[in-house]
Protein backbone atom coordinates (compact mmCIF):
# COMPACT_ATOMS: atom_id res chain seq x y z
CA UNK A 1 0.00 0.00 0.00
CA UNK A 2 2.84 2.38 0.89
CA UNK A 3 6.14 1.48 -0.73
CA UNK A 4 9.37 1.88 1.25
CA UNK A 5 10.59 4.74 -0.97
CA UNK A 6 7.70 7.20 -1.03
CA UNK A 7 7.48 10.90 -0.44
CA UNK A 8 5.94 12.47 2.62
CA UNK A 9 3.10 13.86 0.49
CA UNK A 10 2.18 10.35 -0.62
CA UNK A 11 2.18 9.14 2.98
CA UNK A 12 -0.08 12.01 4.05
CA UNK A 13 -2.41 11.33 1.11
CA UNK A 14 -2.57 7.62 2.00
CA UNK A 15 -3.39 8.45 5.62
CA UNK A 16 -6.16 10.80 4.52
CA UNK A 17 -7.65 8.22 2.15
CA UNK A 18 -7.47 5.56 4.85
CA UNK A 19 -9.15 7.82 7.39
CA UNK A 20 -12.04 8.43 4.98
CA UNK A 21 -12.30 4.68 4.43
CA UNK A 22 -12.50 4.14 8.20
CA UNK A 23 -15.32 6.64 8.53
CA UNK A 24 -17.29 5.17 5.62
CA UNK A 25 -16.81 1.60 6.88
CA UNK A 26 -18.15 2.72 10.24
CA UNK A 27 -21.12 4.38 8.53
CA UNK A 28 -21.82 1.14 6.63
CA UNK A 29 -21.82 -0.90 9.85
CA UNK A 30 -24.07 1.58 11.66
CA UNK A 31 -26.54 1.66 8.76
CA UNK A 32 -26.71 -2.12 8.62
CA UNK A 33 -27.23 -2.59 12.36
CA UNK A 34 -29.64 0.33 12.70
CA UNK A 35 -31.78 -0.91 9.82
CA UNK A 36 -32.06 -4.35 11.40
CA UNK A 37 -32.97 -2.89 14.81
CA UNK A 38 -35.46 -0.50 13.20
CA UNK A 39 -37.28 -3.27 11.32
CA UNK A 40 -36.95 -6.05 13.88
CA UNK A 41 -40.60 -5.84 14.98
CA UNK A 42 -41.98 -5.91 11.43
CA UNK A 43 -39.56 -8.68 10.52
CA UNK A 44 -40.70 -10.83 13.44
CA UNK A 45 -44.40 -10.35 12.62
CA UNK A 46 -43.93 -11.16 8.93
CA UNK A 47 -40.87 -13.01 7.65
CA UNK A 48 -39.95 -14.89 10.82
CA UNK A 49 -43.42 -16.46 11.06
CA UNK A 50 -43.42 -17.76 7.50
CA UNK A 51 -42.05 -21.13 6.49
CA UNK A 52 -38.49 -21.36 5.16
CA UNK A 53 -38.20 -20.64 1.45
CA UNK A 54 -35.38 -19.56 -0.84
CA UNK A 55 -36.13 -15.80 -0.48
CA UNK A 56 -36.34 -16.16 3.31
CA UNK A 57 -33.01 -18.01 3.40
CA UNK A 58 -31.38 -15.29 1.29
CA UNK A 59 -32.89 -12.64 3.54
CA UNK A 60 -31.43 -14.04 6.75
CA UNK A 61 -28.12 -14.99 5.16
CA UNK A 62 -27.46 -11.41 4.11
CA UNK A 63 -28.89 -10.01 7.33
CA UNK A 64 -26.41 -12.15 9.28
CA UNK A 65 -23.29 -12.26 7.10
CA UNK A 66 -23.17 -8.57 6.20
CA UNK A 67 -22.94 -7.20 9.79
CA UNK A 68 -20.34 -9.84 10.69
CA UNK A 69 -18.27 -8.96 7.63
CA UNK A 70 -18.52 -5.24 8.33
CA UNK A 71 -17.42 -5.76 11.94
CA UNK A 72 -14.35 -7.63 10.68
CA UNK A 73 -13.68 -4.88 8.14
CA UNK A 74 -13.88 -2.14 10.76
CA UNK A 75 -11.54 -4.06 13.05
CA UNK A 76 -9.00 -4.51 10.24
CA UNK A 77 -9.13 -0.80 9.38
CA UNK A 78 -9.02 0.38 12.99
CA UNK A 79 -6.04 0.93 15.26
CA UNK A 80 -7.44 -1.35 17.97
CA UNK A 81 -5.13 -4.22 17.08
CA UNK A 82 -2.66 -4.92 19.87
CA UNK A 83 -0.06 -6.51 17.58
CA UNK A 84 0.67 -6.55 13.84
CA UNK A 85 -1.14 -9.07 11.67
CA UNK A 86 0.87 -11.67 9.81
CA UNK A 87 1.04 -11.91 6.04
CA UNK A 88 -0.99 -15.12 6.17
CA UNK A 89 -3.75 -13.46 8.17
CA UNK A 90 -3.87 -10.56 5.72
CA UNK A 91 -4.08 -12.97 2.78
CA UNK A 92 -6.85 -15.06 4.35
CA UNK A 93 -8.72 -11.91 5.31
CA UNK A 94 -8.53 -10.52 1.78
CA UNK A 95 -9.81 -13.68 0.11
CA UNK A 96 -12.51 -14.29 2.73
CA UNK A 97 -13.91 -10.77 2.60
CA UNK A 98 -13.77 -10.58 -1.18
CA UNK A 99 -15.64 -13.85 -1.70
CA UNK A 100 -18.14 -13.08 1.10
CA UNK A 101 -18.99 -9.76 -0.55
CA UNK A 102 -19.33 -11.42 -3.94
CA UNK A 103 -21.69 -14.12 -2.63
CA UNK A 104 -23.73 -11.52 -0.77
CA UNK A 105 -24.01 -9.31 -3.87
CA UNK A 106 -25.09 -12.34 -5.91
CA UNK A 107 -27.82 -13.24 -3.41
CA UNK A 108 -29.02 -9.63 -3.28
CA UNK A 109 -29.43 -9.62 -7.05
CA UNK A 110 -31.04 -13.06 -6.94
CA UNK A 111 -33.63 -11.74 -4.49
CA UNK A 112 -34.34 -8.83 -6.84
CA UNK A 113 -34.49 -11.22 -9.79
CA UNK A 114 -37.14 -13.33 -8.05
CA UNK A 115 -39.18 -10.15 -7.65
CA UNK A 116 -38.96 -9.44 -11.38
CA UNK A 117 -39.63 -13.06 -12.37
CA UNK A 118 -42.94 -12.76 -10.50
CA UNK A 119 -44.04 -10.29 -13.19
CA UNK A 120 -42.81 -12.34 -16.15
CA UNK A 121 -43.71 -15.82 -14.91
CA UNK A 122 -45.73 -16.80 -17.97
CA UNK A 123 -42.86 -15.97 -20.31
CA UNK A 124 -40.51 -18.81 -19.53
CA UNK A 125 -37.80 -17.58 -21.89
CA UNK A 126 -37.63 -14.27 -19.99
CA UNK A 127 -37.22 -16.11 -16.69
CA UNK A 128 -34.46 -18.33 -18.09
CA UNK A 129 -32.78 -15.30 -19.61
CA UNK A 130 -32.73 -13.49 -16.26
CA UNK A 131 -31.39 -16.46 -14.32
CA UNK A 132 -28.76 -17.24 -16.97
CA UNK A 133 -27.66 -13.61 -17.21
CA UNK A 134 -27.37 -13.41 -13.41
CA UNK A 135 -25.25 -16.57 -13.15
CA UNK A 136 -22.97 -15.61 -16.06
CA UNK A 137 -22.47 -12.10 -14.65
CA UNK A 138 -21.31 -13.35 -11.28
CA UNK A 139 -19.24 -16.20 -12.67
CA UNK A 140 -17.31 -13.57 -14.62
CA UNK A 141 -17.12 -11.38 -11.52
CA UNK A 142 -15.84 -14.33 -9.45
CA UNK A 143 -13.07 -15.02 -11.99
CA UNK A 144 -12.10 -11.35 -11.89
CA UNK A 145 -12.04 -11.37 -8.07
CA UNK A 146 -9.78 -14.43 -7.94
CA UNK A 147 -7.42 -12.95 -10.55
CA UNK A 148 -7.36 -9.59 -8.77
CA UNK A 149 -6.43 -11.15 -5.43
CA UNK A 150 -3.79 -13.25 -7.16
CA UNK A 151 -2.11 -10.04 -8.35
CA UNK A 152 -2.93 -8.11 -5.18
CA UNK A 153 -1.58 -10.89 -2.96
CA UNK A 154 1.88 -10.91 -4.53
CA UNK A 155 2.99 -8.04 -2.28
CA UNK A 156 0.37 -8.19 0.47
CA UNK A 157 1.68 -7.26 3.92
CA UNK A 158 0.75 -5.51 7.14
CA UNK A 159 1.72 -1.84 7.05
CA UNK A 160 3.30 -0.74 10.34
CA UNK A 161 2.82 2.87 9.28
CA UNK A 162 -0.89 2.67 8.43
CA UNK A 163 -1.79 -0.25 10.76
CA UNK A 164 -3.77 -2.08 8.06
CA UNK A 165 -3.25 -4.89 5.57
CA UNK A 166 -2.15 -3.53 2.23
CA UNK A 167 -0.38 -4.23 -1.03
CA UNK A 168 1.86 -2.46 -3.50
CA UNK A 169 0.42 -4.07 -6.64
CA UNK A 170 -2.98 -3.63 -8.21
CA UNK A 171 -4.85 -5.38 -10.98
CA UNK A 172 -6.17 -3.34 -13.92
CA UNK A 173 -9.26 -5.58 -13.84
CA UNK A 174 -10.47 -4.25 -10.48
CA UNK A 175 -13.08 -1.86 -11.99
CA UNK A 176 -14.55 -4.68 -14.10
CA UNK A 177 -15.56 -6.54 -10.93
CA UNK A 178 -18.23 -3.89 -10.38
CA UNK A 179 -18.98 -3.20 -14.03
CA UNK A 180 -20.32 -6.65 -15.00
CA UNK A 181 -23.02 -6.82 -12.27
CA UNK A 182 -23.94 -3.22 -13.10
CA UNK A 183 -24.94 -4.33 -16.59
CA UNK A 184 -27.23 -6.95 -15.07
CA UNK A 185 -28.79 -4.43 -12.69
CA UNK A 186 -29.41 -2.05 -15.58
CA UNK A 187 -31.17 -4.88 -17.45
CA UNK A 188 -33.39 -5.56 -14.44
CA UNK A 189 -34.25 -1.87 -14.22
CA UNK A 190 -35.13 -1.69 -17.92
CA UNK A 191 -37.35 -4.78 -17.77
CA UNK A 192 -39.08 -3.54 -14.61
CA UNK A 193 -39.71 -0.18 -16.26
CA UNK A 194 -41.10 -1.85 -19.37
CA UNK A 195 -43.49 -3.93 -17.29
CA UNK A 196 -44.55 -0.87 -15.31
CA UNK A 197 -45.28 0.97 -18.56
CA UNK A 198 -47.43 -1.93 -19.76
CA UNK A 199 -49.41 -2.03 -16.52
CA UNK A 200 -49.78 1.76 -16.39
CA UNK A 201 -51.75 1.67 -19.64
CA UNK A 202 -54.46 -0.37 -17.91
CA UNK A 203 -54.33 1.03 -14.38
CA UNK A 204 -55.91 4.44 -13.82
CA UNK A 205 -54.76 4.88 -10.22
CA UNK A 206 -51.65 3.37 -8.65
CA UNK A 207 -53.12 4.10 -5.25
CA UNK A 208 -55.43 1.13 -5.83
CA UNK A 209 -52.51 -1.14 -6.67
CA UNK A 210 -50.30 -1.33 -3.58
CA UNK A 211 -48.54 -4.51 -4.61
CA UNK A 212 -47.41 -3.17 -7.98
CA UNK A 213 -46.64 0.22 -6.45
CA UNK A 214 -44.19 -1.40 -4.04
CA UNK A 215 -42.67 -3.56 -6.78
CA UNK A 216 -41.97 -0.65 -9.09
CA UNK A 217 -41.18 1.97 -6.46
CA UNK A 218 -38.66 -0.22 -4.66
CA UNK A 219 -37.19 -1.38 -7.96
CA UNK A 220 -36.47 2.19 -9.03
CA UNK A 221 -34.93 3.12 -5.67
CA UNK A 222 -32.74 0.01 -5.58
CA UNK A 223 -31.46 0.60 -9.09
CA UNK A 224 -30.47 4.24 -8.75
CA UNK A 225 -28.86 3.86 -5.32
CA UNK A 226 -26.97 0.60 -5.97
CA UNK A 227 -26.04 1.53 -9.54
CA UNK A 228 -24.70 4.88 -8.33
CA UNK A 229 -22.60 3.15 -5.65
CA UNK A 230 -21.19 0.72 -8.21
CA UNK A 231 -20.21 3.54 -10.56
CA UNK A 232 -18.54 5.27 -7.62
CA UNK A 233 -16.52 2.12 -6.84
CA UNK A 234 -15.55 1.78 -10.50
CA UNK A 235 -14.22 5.33 -10.39
CA UNK A 236 -12.30 4.64 -7.16
CA UNK A 237 -10.58 1.50 -8.45
CA UNK A 238 -9.87 3.05 -11.85
CA UNK A 239 -8.43 6.41 -10.77
CA UNK A 240 -7.61 6.46 -7.05
CA UNK A 241 -4.54 5.06 -5.23
CA UNK A 242 -4.62 1.70 -3.45
CA UNK A 243 -5.02 3.42 -0.09
CA UNK A 244 -8.63 4.19 -1.06
CA UNK A 245 -9.46 0.60 -2.05
CA UNK A 246 -11.87 0.21 0.90
CA UNK A 247 -13.48 3.62 0.56
CA UNK A 248 -16.69 2.53 -1.17
CA UNK A 249 -16.93 -1.25 -1.20
CA UNK A 250 -18.18 -1.67 2.38
CA UNK A 251 -20.78 1.05 1.94
CA UNK A 252 -21.97 -0.70 -1.23
CA UNK A 253 -22.20 -3.97 0.70
CA UNK A 254 -24.40 -2.43 3.39
CA UNK A 255 -26.61 -0.60 0.89
CA UNK A 256 -27.17 -3.66 -1.29
CA UNK A 257 -28.15 -5.75 1.73
CA UNK A 258 -30.46 -3.10 3.16
CA UNK A 259 -32.25 -2.35 -0.11
CA UNK A 260 -32.72 -5.94 -1.27
CA UNK A 261 -33.98 -7.17 2.11
CA UNK A 262 -36.33 -4.20 2.41
CA UNK A 263 -37.84 -5.04 -0.98
CA UNK A 264 -38.62 -8.56 0.24
CA UNK A 265 -39.81 -7.37 3.64
CA UNK A 266 -42.17 -4.81 2.06
CA UNK A 267 -43.76 -7.46 -0.17
CA UNK A 268 -44.23 -9.93 2.67
CA UNK A 269 -45.51 -7.19 4.99
CA UNK A 270 -48.09 -6.13 2.41
CA UNK A 271 -49.16 -9.74 1.92
CA UNK A 272 -49.53 -10.34 5.68
CA UNK A 273 -50.91 -6.92 6.58
CA UNK A 274 -54.48 -8.15 7.22
CA UNK A 275 -53.10 -10.88 9.49
CA UNK A 276 -51.02 -8.34 11.42
CA UNK A 277 -53.96 -5.94 11.77
CA UNK A 278 -56.23 -8.75 12.98
CA UNK A 279 -53.56 -9.86 15.44
CA UNK A 280 -53.04 -6.35 16.84
CA UNK A 281 -56.71 -5.37 17.07
CA UNK A 282 -59.58 -7.21 18.79
CA UNK A 283 -62.22 -4.66 17.78
CA UNK A 284 -62.56 -5.93 14.23
CA UNK A 285 -65.31 -8.42 13.54
CA UNK A 286 -63.71 -10.05 10.52
CA UNK A 287 -61.95 -13.37 10.93
CA UNK A 288 -59.13 -14.29 8.61
CA UNK A 289 -57.92 -17.64 7.46
CA UNK A 290 -54.99 -18.95 9.48
CA UNK A 291 -51.39 -19.32 8.38
CA UNK A 292 -50.74 -21.23 5.22
CA UNK A 293 -47.51 -22.70 3.92
CA UNK A 294 -46.65 -19.24 2.68
CA UNK A 295 -47.23 -17.83 6.13
CA UNK A 296 -50.40 -15.75 5.71
CA UNK A 297 -54.03 -15.83 4.65
CA UNK A 298 -54.99 -17.00 1.21
CA UNK A 299 -56.12 -13.69 -0.34
CA UNK A 300 -54.40 -10.70 1.15
CA UNK A 301 -53.82 -7.93 -1.38
CA UNK A 302 -56.22 -5.66 -3.24
CA UNK A 303 -54.53 -4.41 -6.38
CA UNK A 304 -54.72 -4.61 -10.14
CA UNK A 305 -52.25 -5.83 -12.69
CA UNK A 306 -52.24 -6.83 -16.32
CA UNK A 307 -51.47 -10.26 -17.67
CA UNK A 308 -49.13 -10.95 -20.55
CA UNK A 309 -52.02 -11.21 -23.01
CA UNK A 310 -53.62 -7.95 -21.88
CA UNK A 311 -56.17 -9.44 -19.49
CA UNK A 312 -56.91 -7.36 -16.39
CA UNK A 313 -56.47 -9.19 -13.10
CA UNK A 314 -57.46 -7.90 -9.66
CA UNK A 315 -56.02 -8.96 -6.30
CA UNK A 316 -58.74 -10.08 -3.92
CA UNK A 317 -61.27 -12.88 -3.50
CA UNK A 318 -64.99 -13.53 -3.58
CA UNK A 319 -67.03 -13.76 -0.37
CA UNK A 320 -68.12 -17.38 -0.48
CA UNK A 321 -67.60 -18.64 -4.00
CA UNK A 322 -64.57 -20.89 -4.43
CA UNK A 323 -62.06 -19.30 -6.82
CA UNK A 324 -60.70 -21.18 -9.79
CA UNK A 325 -56.92 -20.87 -10.36
CA UNK A 326 -56.04 -19.98 -13.94
CA UNK A 327 -52.38 -19.05 -13.77
CA UNK A 328 -49.55 -18.31 -11.37
CA UNK A 329 -47.15 -15.38 -11.54
CA UNK A 330 -44.61 -16.76 -9.08
CA UNK A 331 -44.70 -19.59 -6.60
CA UNK A 332 -41.97 -18.13 -4.38
CA UNK A 333 -44.05 -15.05 -3.63
CA UNK A 334 -47.31 -17.02 -3.99
CA UNK A 335 -48.99 -14.74 -6.53
CA UNK A 336 -51.95 -16.52 -8.07
CA UNK A 337 -54.66 -15.42 -10.51
CA UNK A 338 -58.16 -16.90 -10.45
CA UNK A 339 -61.39 -16.64 -12.48
CA UNK A 340 -64.97 -16.91 -11.20
CA UNK A 341 -67.00 -18.77 -13.85
CA UNK A 342 -70.33 -17.34 -12.73
CA UNK A 343 -69.27 -13.73 -13.22
CA UNK A 344 -66.56 -13.90 -15.90
CA UNK A 345 -64.43 -12.07 -13.36
CA UNK A 346 -60.69 -12.43 -12.98
CA UNK A 347 -58.97 -12.24 -9.62
CA UNK A 348 -55.43 -12.41 -8.42
CA UNK A 349 -54.25 -13.15 -4.92
CA UNK A 350 -51.50 -14.55 -2.76
CA UNK A 351 -51.62 -18.28 -2.19
CA UNK A 352 -49.29 -20.79 -0.55
CA UNK A 353 -46.44 -22.10 -2.66
CA UNK A 354 -47.30 -25.31 -4.42
CA UNK A 355 -51.07 -24.85 -4.11
CA UNK A 356 -51.72 -23.48 -7.59
CA UNK A 357 -51.39 -24.66 -11.17
CA UNK A 358 -50.59 -22.67 -14.30
CA UNK A 359 -53.01 -22.84 -17.22
CA UNK A 360 -53.14 -21.33 -20.68
CA UNK A 361 -55.80 -18.66 -20.99
CA UNK A 362 -58.53 -19.39 -23.58
CA UNK A 363 -58.70 -17.54 -26.85
CA UNK A 364 -60.96 -14.51 -26.72
CA UNK A 365 -64.46 -15.35 -27.93
CA UNK A 366 -67.42 -13.16 -27.09
CA UNK A 367 -69.80 -16.11 -27.35
CA UNK A 368 -67.70 -18.42 -25.23
CA UNK A 369 -67.60 -18.29 -21.45
CA UNK A 370 -64.11 -18.67 -19.95
CA UNK A 371 -64.90 -21.81 -18.02
CA UNK A 372 -66.08 -23.73 -21.08
CA UNK A 373 -62.54 -23.96 -22.46
CA UNK A 374 -60.72 -24.64 -19.19
CA UNK A 375 -59.87 -27.54 -16.98
CA UNK A 376 -59.58 -26.19 -13.46
CA UNK A 377 -59.18 -27.19 -9.84
CA UNK A 378 -61.40 -25.77 -7.16
CA UNK A 379 -59.74 -23.93 -4.27
CA UNK A 380 -61.15 -23.44 -0.75
CA UNK A 381 -63.25 -20.31 -0.20
CA UNK A 382 -61.43 -17.27 1.10
CA UNK A 383 -62.57 -14.03 2.79
CA UNK A 384 -63.44 -11.02 0.69
CA UNK A 385 -60.70 -8.38 0.78
CA UNK A 386 -61.03 -6.42 -2.47
CA UNK A 387 -63.18 -5.26 -5.34
CA UNK A 388 -63.69 -6.96 -8.66
CA UNK A 389 -62.87 -6.06 -12.25
CA UNK A 390 -64.64 -7.51 -15.26
CA UNK A 391 -62.39 -9.02 -17.90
Amino acid sequence: MVAPSVSMDEVVSALQQLQISRYLAGVALVLCLYDWILLFGDEYMTIWKTRWTLPKGIYYFNRTVTPIGLIMANFQLSELKTEPLSETVCTVYGYTMGLAELVSFFLCNLLLTLRLVALYKRKRWVCWFLYTFLVISYVIAAVLVVWTFRVYGQTIHYSQMLHVCGSETRSPLMPAIFFVPSVFEFTIFFMTGYRAWQDAKNITSLSSAPFLTILYRDGIIVFFVSFGCRIWNIWIYATQPLASAWMGVYLLWAIMTILSTRVYLNLVYLARKPVIEEHNSTSQGQQFEGRTNFGGIRMRVQTTTVGDAGEIITFGSQESRPPVPLRTFDSNYGIESVVHPEHDTAWNGLAPKGSSVSYKLPKKDKKQRPESALSFVQSPPAPFLGTEKDV
